[in-house]
């Protein structure tokens, strides 16, 4: 899936140290091919969201709206079409494993992809049993157009796959921050309610939010 692959955290395969990011950052999607095998494929997929929302992740979409939006995990599911697709983020690897393995079990039929660092994502899929049926990487961005801001800017806009994460709107959390008027966490949800492919990590968003120490220029 294009729009997870670019969110800078699997861009820089982590932190430059090589150690992974904390909290850990993973997308799970599932969809239906288009024009394929999507008839019928809505039962697959609200079978698909309640194994994910089973293994706590930090974000659920069905594609149109999120946790963090004002939806309930039960409207998510209700608004579920055959087209749609839904999508899970986490945090912690163990959920990641243990989410995977219930998918397997289950196998509903609609495709699963997952978004992370191919080095780190590999000894996972084993651990729940599978194998990359084929591997998506970002090669960066090439052309003469304007570059993404650097730093956490950059960070926390490409966690929204559709660019609906405005870097002003993150600067204006970071002065709130700074200011002491408002906490990562608070600050985090409030830039997640934007994301409406659901795929924004809460988590991983306020510890950025937080280290930057409203230095976010």
């Amino acid at each position: 899936m294009t729009h997870s692959l670019h969110r800078s955290t699997v861009l820089e395969m982590g932190r430059p140290d090589g150690a992974p990011r904390e909290p850990r950052d993973y997308v799970v999607m599932i969809m239906a091919c288009q024009g394929v095998n999507e008839e019928g494929a809505s039962e697959g997929l609200r079978r698909g969201m309640e194994i994910l929302l089973a293994h706590d992740p930090v974000n659920l979409s069905d594609g149109e709206s999120s946790i963090f939006s004002g939806a309930t995990p039960e409207v998510l599911s209700e608004a579920i079409r055959d087209t749609s697709y839904v999508a899970a983020v986490y945090a912690d690897p163990e959920s990641l494993v243990d989410a995977l393995k219930d998918l397997a079990a289950e196998d509903a039929g609609p495709s699963v992809v997952v978004t992370g660092d191919p080095g780190e994502l590999e000894p996972l899929l084993a651990r729940a049993g599978l194998s990359a049926h084929t591997i998506n990487l970002s090669l960066g961005q090439a052309g003469t157009g304007p570059l993404p801001p650097e730093g956490p800017v950059r960070d926390l806009a490409l966690m929204c796959g559709h660019g609906l994460v405005a870097p002003a709107y993150i600067r204006r959390i970071a002065d709130r921050i700074a200011a002491g008027t408002q906490s990562p966490d608070a600050g985090a949800e409030e830039l997640a309610a934007l994301c409406t492919c659901g795929i924004f990590n809460v988590p991983l968003a306020a510890r950025l939010l937080e280290g930057a120490g409203g230095d976010v220029r």
